[in-house]
């Protein structure tokens, strides 16, 4: 993916107004710069691609130097999944980390954060652990699980010759044009590691995001959310229609939510759209 200016300066609007305070936005403002300029050099071939990204003090290790800046822009610039805390250990489930960006934006948030981590992909669970060594990250749990809402055995999609993709699915129909690989991961119940309040919950799962939440509902452990956010991948072609679902089970827990996502024109009927659910306690209910 190349270099877009316009993508560039809608991340800094997005730093400048973020609620984060002033020192923490130059920081991550001089650290997108550098990571900005490292990613035309290596376009242009006039840098090597090691791997390896010094990030805010992190040392973040990755299959491609350019293949996760959108996700960079998107948690550290964006900041989509920030959240409020008074606590200075919050508790963070981290479903679907895959090499652990979010794991590091969290823990920039507040260092002594515990976050447990759930990730079903091989190569990207390998990352993820180097990670957190090579940082020597504490109080971090990792799970080399898929989640859902029964333990079984499912498919896993990921595009050939990309590891640890940020875009592995569930589901063919993710997988852009081109060849694929496919192995079987074990899912599990996100309700078997909940026994306490947790302060923020994130959900990438994939496409089991509505089985995930009946699961927490049946369970009776969705009473420990506090703040969660979602991001739910409608996808028309493989799976049961379900969004209605999943916000049937906030609604029915008293938990208020707000949705963000980009439309989808007419003319792209084949596209799947990826939709951000921010859900928090009611306080009012």
């Amino acid at each position: 993916m190349m270099f877009s200016l316009v993508f560039f300066f809608f991340n800094l609007i997005y730093l400048i107004r973020a609620p984060i305070t002033n020192l923490q936005k130059r920081k991550i403002l001089w650290a997108y710069l550098a990571i900005t300029l490292r990613k035309i050099l290596i376009q242009l071939h006039l840098q090597k691609d090691s791997h390896k990204i010094n990030f805010l003090n992190f040392s973040i290790y990755h299959p491609y130097a350019y293949s996760y800046y959108n996700l960079f822009g998107e948690i550290f610039l964006q900041n989509m999944y920030f959240f409020k805390t008074e606590k200075k250990i919050p508790l963070i489930l981290d479903c679907g980390a895959n090499i652990g960006l979010a794991m590091f934006y969290f823990k920039y948030l507040y260092p002594k954060a515990h976050i447990k981590c759930f990730e079903p992909n091989p190569e990207a669970l390998e990352l993820l652990k180097k990670n957190i060594k090579e940082n020597h990250l504490s109080n971090i749990f990792v799970y080399p699980k898929a989640l859902s809402d029964g333990m079984e055995e499912k498919r896993f999609y990921n595009p050939s010759g990309i590891l640890a993709c940020a875009s592995a699915s569930f589901f063919i129909s993710k997988i852009h044009k081109g060849n694929f690989s496919e192995k079987k991961v074990k899912t599990d119940k996100l309700s078997k590691y909940i026994n306490e309040e947790i302060d923020f919950l994130k959900v990438d799962v994939e496409g089991a995001e509505s089985q995930v939440f009946k699961d927490l509902d049946i369970s009776g452990k969705i009473k420990y959310i506090s703040q969660a956010v979602v991001e739910f991948h409608l996808n028309y072609f493989e799976k049961e229609i379900d969004l209605s679902k999943l916000l049937g089970v906030l609604e029915k827990n008293k938990l208020a939510y707000h949705l963000h996502a980009i439309a989808v024109p007419l003319y792209q009927p084949d596209k799947i759209q990826d939709l951000m659910i921010y859900a928090r306690k009611n306080k009012t209910a």
